[in-house]
Formats: structure tokens, C-alpha cells, sequence
């Protein structure tokens, strides 16, 4: 057999056993040819059912319209189209399809086509997926940029588009380059250079970032978080999240207004009452002691005259209460504290797992923390609002002196005896200098070159768990540093 015809025979037998289906039409439409799997495709069984059959056999009314109106016109001008159709089966069902329309000179077709309903229930769910993310995003209170590795816009929120006073839709950014985006939005910070560096750093260092300020020129202050996004070992996007915490800022102002307020009364209240105790207390004493002897001394004559015998013991409860005033005064620290407890009985079993999903949840989905959670059904009494208070100072203590890439590892269980331990350990970073006999003073902080923070977390810490019977004890090697808090469980 000569070349040319079985290049034609292997040609017809490809075209057979395509698994698209093609198919051939005369002038009117009519169907000449049609390969097998055009014929399965639409659910017939012989290609006999549609050869001499037009092409609106496997189409409904309303696609047939669009066909001629629109589909057609630009066929006859460029002799080719591509593009989705939806046809319809033997059996009456619909289906989506992917056609190649090729125009011949003689006023034939070519019809190239394939059944695309996997690929759109997965576009569909695809759509649905990220609308439901969009909004989710959209209803946070953070702004929030997902970039990809070479810095474009995968997803915005309306919060970010806020912060950075950008007057568009956040699906409209997407796909835009952050790096031109940055140099509109520098000028809107209080220190442009410092932004810009900070941003830079962060990704050619590529690990997680938290608590950066943002100091904008309109006045509010932002807390910058960054995660770079790993598949396996390869940087996929970036995660940006900024949280206004202008309020926050004004109320540590204040604070800090108050505690300044508040040492200078306590260095009035330490002087006043070193007066008193010199002035009012060994006077009180010798007038004190004159009295019970006088008393003694003159008991058997004072029967006869009760009422100098009532005024002498007047005074004496006089002096009595002022002593007793004296010592209020020297202890009212320790009187205030001694307010009552809201205790309630919790189960130790995945509450600190359930109250770090909770709080920080961020840094469980970066897995920041390695826990280790070897617990029953014990339970403890607690108030529950300040025992949160104190583990939030520690969990948030070891995340803002940790070296950024490190893990925090967090332990509970049952120890040897019978005590509730929590175990908080993180590797310190280099610029913290920690005096292990000075934790938990008040005002005592690691770093002094930081401006954040006043030395009162872990204090405050200590004071909760002692209130509630328990112990909170520090410990530091090289560069780990370890908080724990042993508290008694309800037998």
C-alpha cells in the first residue's frame, strides 16, 4: 500500500478513536460523519441515529438561539470559534460541553467537542468555596492581604482597604503587584522608609512576624502580623494581618499616666506612714501603757466613782483603735486583695488547648506551639476570668521575648504530687537579659531598651495563682527561659 493512503487510513482510524468527539457537516448543517465518541457522548448508541440529522438535534431551544445569534456571525467572520455550549442528551439530559467550531471553504463544519460537567461542578464548588472565604475574610475586624511569592494579590478584606484609605472593592486588588501598591501606601505612614524595610525584611528573612507597629500619619497605630505560607519546603504567599490598636495605645498612655500617679502615692503613702509610726505610734504606746497602770494601780478606789472608771477605759479603746487604724493603714495593701473569689470547678482536659485555640489561634494554625497535653478528667476550682488573666500573661510573655522561628513549648499534667502543672518554655532572644531573682517583682521588666510593656504581667500572674492556693516559679538556662503554674486539683 502506497505511504499517502495509509497516512489517510491511520489518519480516519485516529480520528475514530479520539476520545473527543468530532464530527463533520455538510453545508445545511446536516451530519456527514461522526466519530464514536461524539456518538457516546450525547448518550445515542450508532452514529446512524444522527447522520443526516442537523446539528440542533443535541441542543435545546434557548442554546439554538444564542447558536445563530451570536455564535454563528462570528464563525462566518473568522472561520473558527471555541468556547462552552450546553447541549442536550438523548435521554433529555443537559449537559456542558467544550466545542472547537472550524468553518471549510465549501460551507462544511468541523465539530471537536467534550463533556466538561466534572469541570464545572469543580469550578462551581470553587466558586462557592471562595465566596464563603470572601465573606468570612470580609467580616473580620482585621485587614487582611494574602499575596502570592512574587508579591501579587490573592485576597483583601474591606478593613485593610480602611486602614490604607484605598477607595476600591477589595476583589478589584486582586492581582495587582504589592510592590507598586506600596509606594501609595507609604506616604500614608508616619515613617515611609521604616515601612518599606520592615516589609522587606520580613519576606527575605521568611519567618513569622508579630505585634510590628504601624504608625500612621492620620493618627491611628496598627499591629502588624506576618506569616510566610509554606508547601513542603518552598515559600507559596505571604499572609499580612494589621489590627488597629489606636484605642489600646490610649489607654497604655493613660496607664502608664496612672502608675506614674499611682508610685508617687505610694512613695507619699510609704513617707506618711513612717510619720505616723514615728509621730503617732510611740506616743499612743507610752499613753497606752500610763493608762493600764493608772487603771491598775487605782482599781479598788474606783469603785466608789464609775464613771472615772468608764472614762478610763474609754480612752484606753480609743488608743486601742487608734493602734488598730495604725495597722489597717500600714496593710491595706493586703486588705484590698482579699476580695472574694467567683470560683468555679473546670476540667483540666483540653482547656488550655481550647483557650490557646481561642485566643491565639493565628499561632496554632503556624504552629507556633508544640503542647503537650497528658491529662484525665481532674478538675480545678478556680475564677475563671482571672486564672485566664494570668495564663494570657504568660502565653503572651513568651511570645513577645521568643525568638521569632522558635517553638513554645507548652506542657500539662498531673504531677507526682497531685498538682495541676502548667509548663510554659520558650528560647529567649539574645537582647534580654533576665534577673531570675528580680521575676515577678512589680515593675521589674527583662528588657528595659523596650518601651512596651511594664513590668507588672508576671507580678500580676503570681498574686492570681498564689490567691487561689497555687504556685507560679520561674526558671532560666542560657537562653530558655521556663514559667510553670502548679495548682492544687479537687479530689
Amino acid at each position: 500500500m502506497p505511504l499517502k493512503y495509509k497516512i489517510k487510513e491511520l489518519q480516519s482510524k485516529a480520528i475514530e478513536v479520539a476520545m473527543d468527539g468530532i464530527a463533520l457537516l455538510d453545508e445545511n448543517g446536516v451530519y456527514c460523519f461522526l466519530n464514536e465518541s461524539h456518538v457516546k457522548l450525547f448518550g445515542y448508541e450508532k452514529a446512524e441515529e444522527l447522520i443526516g440529522k442537523t446539528w440542533d438535534v443535541i441542543y435545546p431551544d434557548y442554546e439554538i438561539d444564542r447558536l445563530k445569534s451570536l455564535i454563528f456571525p462570528e464563525l462566518i467572520k473568522n472561520k473558527k470559534w471555541s468556547g462552552e455550549t450546553l447541549g442536550i442528551r438523548k435521554d433529555g439530559v443537559l449537559v456542558n460541553q467544550e466545542i472547537t467550531l472550524t468553518a471549510l471553504d465549501d460551507g462544511g463544519l468541523i465539530c471537536v467537542c467534550r463533556i466538561i460537567d466534572d469541570r464545572k461542578k469543580m469550578e462551581e464548588a470553587l466558586k462557592i468555596f471562595t465566596e464563603r472565604l470572601s465573606t468570612v475574610i470580609n467580616s473580620i475586624d482585621n485587614g487582611i492581604l494574602l499575596e502570592t511569592y512574587d508579591r501579587k494579590v490573592v485576597m483583601a478584606n474591606s478593613k485593610l482597604c480602611d486602614f490604607f484609605e484605598i477607595n476600591a472593592e477589595p476583589s478589584s486588588l486582586i492581582g495587582g503587584c504589592c510592590k507598586q501598591s506600596l509606594e501609595y501606601t507609604k506616604t500614608l505612614t508616619k515613617h515611609p522608609k521604616k515601612f518599606l524595610k520592615d516589609i522587606d525584611s520580613c519576606i527575605q528573612n521568611g519567618v513569622s512576624v508579630i505585634n510590628d507597629i504601624v504608625i500612621m500619619k492620620n493618627g491611628k497605630c496598627l499591629e502588624r502580623d506576618f506569616i510566610p505560607i509554606k508547601i513542603g519546603d518552598k515559600f507559596n504567599g505571604y499572609l499580612w494581618v494589621y489590627k488597629d490598636i489606636t484605642i489600646q495605645k490610649q489607654l497604655i498612655l493613660t496607664m502608664e499616666e496612672k502608675l506614674k500617679t499611682q508610685f508617687e502615692l505610694s512613695s507619699m503613702k510609704s513617707s506618711f506612714i513612717k510619720l505616723i509610726t514615728h509621730e503617732l505610734r510611740n506616743p499612743q504606746a507610752m499613753v497606752l501603757s500610763n493608762l493600764n497602770l493608772f487603771y491598775n494601780r487605782w482599781e479598788t478606789h474606783m469603785k466608789d466613782i464609775p464613771e472615772f472608771s468608764t472614762g478610763l477605759k474609754f480612752l484606753q479603746g480609743e488608743i486601742q483603735g487608734m493602734s488598730k487604724m495604725i495597722n489597717t493603714l500600714i496593710n491595706y495593701e493586703n486588705i484590698l486583695s482579699r476580695g472574694a473569689l467567683l470560683k468555679t470547678e473546670i476540667y483540666c482536659k483540653n482547656f488550655v488547648s481550647n483557650f490557646l485555640n481561642y485566643h491565639y489561634s493565628i499561632f496554632i494554625h503556624s504552629n507556633k506551639f508544640a503542647i503537650d497535653e497528658s491529662i484525665g478528667e481532674e478538675k480545678i476550682l478556680v475564677d475563671l476570668d482571672l486564672f485566664e488573666t494570668a495564663l494570657r500573661n504568660l502565653i503572651e510573655n513568651s511570645l513577645k521575648y521568643s525568638i521569632s522561628n522558635s517553638l513554645i513549648e507548652i506542657s500539662i499534667g498531673i504531677n507526682k504530687n497531685s498538682l495541676l502543672f502548667i509548663k510554659v518554655k520558650n528560647k529567649v532572644r539574645n537582647d534580654i537579659n533576665l534577673n531570675q531573682d528580680m521575676l515577678g517583682v512589680s515593675f521589674y521588666r527583662g528588657n528595659y531598651n523596650q518601651s512596651e510593656g511594664y513590668g507588672l504581667g508576671l507580678n500580676i500572674a503570681k498574686q492570681i495563682i498564689q490567691n487561689h492556693c497555687g504556685e507560679l516559679s520561674y526558671s532560666s538556662e542560657k537562653s530558655i527561659f521556663i514559667s510553670e503554674i502548679k495548682m492544687p486539683i479537687i479530689i
